[in-house]
């Protein structure tokens, strides 16, 4: 098995709430984005929209010493529809104020709709760049 792609988004001062982020990309997606607690201790969020095949997985993540709060991304690297959604996800978060060192792709925000009918990844600009880092 594959190591998933990974980003990290810290925030200063708390975690944005789950519901918030869901609804943030449901509305930049145009898309019906689920999300449910996945794991025993609740601690993972997987978000998906079954009718696109898109799935990821979000974890929040608190370091108690230096009071650190970061939202862990996580996305399946065989799943060609998947860099779609793990954007978008790290675009809402960027503009709820967290930050991260991962360059948002040139796609990133933008409707499903618009994106889709352009969407090869072996030729839609940027996602080779995504798919190297």
């Amino acid at each position: 098995m594959a190591a998933p792609f990974i980003s990290e988004v810290s925030f200063e001062n708390y975690l944005p709430l789950i519901d918030i982020v869901a609804r943030k990309v449901t509305l930049t997606t145009g898309m019906v984005i689920e999300y449910q607690k996945a794991g025993v201790d609740g601690g993972l969020w997987h978000l998906s929209n079954r009718k696109a095949a898109m799935e990821i997985d979000l974890m929040p993540y608190v370091e108690a010493a230096t009071q650190e709060y970061t939202y862990i991304i996580a996305s399946d690297p065989f799943n060609k529809w998947n860099p779609y959604l793990h954007e978008t996800l790290l675009f809402v978060l960027l503009r709820l104020g967290g930050k991260s060192k991962d360059q948002l792709a040139s796609w990133a925000g933008q409707p499903w709709l618009f994106v889709q009918k352009d969407w090869n990844p072996k030729y839609l600009k940027g996602f080779e760049d995504w798919y190297k880092r």
